[in-house]
């Protein structure tokens, strides 16, 4: 797979790519130990998405609270999925008040923080088309 060479020169994005491969069974031999090596490698290095699927293969394997923290760890880096995930969470009185508040004001300062007049202008551009 040339997703391995990414991966070995440091690529997150193919760590995760190769993660969603061995948990799926895509063009590879199923293999949930190797997509969960992937996804860890992944999260730590900065990639919401692998992090929100570590929260839910924890939430699978009935291990709520490493998978809240996940969820929290991709929401408050901008990853809406993860931040509606702390939102259900909360209304179920598994996320207090305060951490709730604190998560959702890092979600925000990091999606203000990716906006731009730049990035604005290029995706009106692309809707046009």
């Amino acid at each position: 797979m040339m997703w391995n060479k990414a991966a070995e020169l440091g690529s997150i994005r193919a760590h995760a790519l190769i993660a969603d491969r061995y948990y799926n069974g895509d063009g590879v031999d199923k293999d949930e130990n190797k997509a969960l090596y992937h996804w860890k490698v992944a999260a730590i290095k900065g990639h919401e998405a692998a992090r929100n699927k570590l929260g839910h293969i924890e939430m699978k394997n009935k291990n709520p609270s490493v998978a809240m923290e996940h969820f929290k760890i991709a929401a408050r880096a901008g990853h809406d999925d993860s931040l509606r995930v702390v939102g259900m969470a909360y209304k179920a009185g598994m996320v207090t008040k305060d951490d709730y508040a604190s998560i959702l004001r890092a979600h925000k300062d990091c999606r203000d923080e990716l906006k731009s007049t730049q990035r604005e202008e290029f995706s009106h551009a692309i809707e046009y088309r």
